[in-house]
């Protein structure tokens, strides 16, 4: 091989790592804009369920937040969905927030009745003299 061939190859060499290393810079670009959208997208989902919830609602969520937080992405979204919907006239307050958790946790609403020197029981029981 002469030094003209030589010299070719180290050519296409530096052409093809030279490549690679834009198609890497490319790429850790659009990973960080796509980092700074997630966050403003966070940031603007936290400020509208500020305005959409009640400060009792507002706080009873943050404490399902620490404690499971996939359920209340489900809420978070599910009150976002309601108001992109339009279905939201005023603000949500803790019952409404209690009731979207409800639905997703498979709870059904009981009324209890306790009475003197008796355990609790849901009114449907105390109705039909279960016990």
């Amino acid at each position: 091989m002469d030094d003209s061939e030589l010299e070719k190859i180290r050519e296409r060499k530096r052409a093809h790592l030279q490549k690679a290393l834009e198609a890497k810079k490319k790429e850790e670009e659009a990973k960080k804009d796509e980092e700074i959208k997630a966050k403003t997208l966070e940031e603007r989902k936290k400020q509208l369920i500020q305005q959409l919830l009640m400060p009792d609602a507002l706080v009873y969520l943050n404490n399902i937040r620490k404690n499971n937080e996939p359920l209340a992405n489900k809420i978070v979204d599910t009150i976002m969905l309601m108001y992109v919907n339009h279905l939201i006239d005023e603000k949500l307050t803790l019952v409404d927030v209690k009731a979207v958790e409800r639905r997703y946790t498979g709870q059904e609403s009981s009324i209890m009745v306790k009475r003197r020197g008796k355990d609790p029981k849901t009114l449907s029981d105390e109705i039909t003299g279960e016990q």
